[in-house]
């Protein structure tokens, strides 16, 4: 909502609460990741737990929202607790899952994604997100179309990291940033 925004009361209210990427929720994403972050050694075994949150928090905002409105939601853009929960524990499902494939050893691809997160971050906002976009309109695709997207981009993003790294040690954002911030030796 951006009823007042160029108010001194609405400017706060949209970046703490309701802008395009306010404080709340997403600060308490990056605690709640330096905190799991810390816990590291944990991380595998809590596919279950994660699950069971993240499906519990999905059901109560399903039942919950409609009662209450969109602080019960777990929608984005309520960013309510309940998103911030549902979330929370989907992310630590999707670490613990990619753990226990490392585990496994079979997490060469996903290390690729890592060492490429900023430039797959960028893309996923250019391309994921703008041209898609651009000829859809996101807020009318059904879950299964936006699953088949994201599978997709997945998907491309894999093949793409690894045939990158087989050339390049660094994704294109990385290497550009490492160079801007001088932390390369230069001969």
């Amino acid at each position: 909502e951006n009823r007042d925004l160029w108010t001194l009361e609405g400017h706060v209210r949209h970046f703490v609460f309701n802008g395009y990427y306010p404080l709340y929720p997403w600060f308490a994403f990056a605690l709640y990741g330096v905190w799991l972050g810390r816990r590291a050694d944990r991380v595998a075994g809590l596919a279950a737990v994660s699950a069971a949150v993240w499906l519990g928090a999905e059901c109560a905002g399903w039942w919950l929202a409609p009662r209450l409105g969109p602080i019960a939601s777990t929608e984005a853009a309520a960013g309510g607790p309940l998103f911030v929960v549902a979330a929370a524990a989907l992310a630590t499902l999707v670490l613990s899952l990619s753990e226990r494939l490392a585990q496994q050893g079979r997490g060469v691809a996903l290390a690729c994604l890592g060492r490429y997160s900023l430039t797959l971050y960028v893309l996923h906002v250019v391309v994921g997100i703008g041209v898609f976009d651009r000829f859809y309109q996101l807020g009318s695709l059904s879950l299964a179309q936006v699953a088949a997207w994201w599978a997709l981009f997945v998907w491309a993003a894999l093949l793409g990291t690894r045939a990158w790294s087989a050339r390049f040690r660094r994704g294109p954002l990385e290497a550009l940033l490492r160079r801007l911030s001088f932390s390369e030796v230069r001969a």
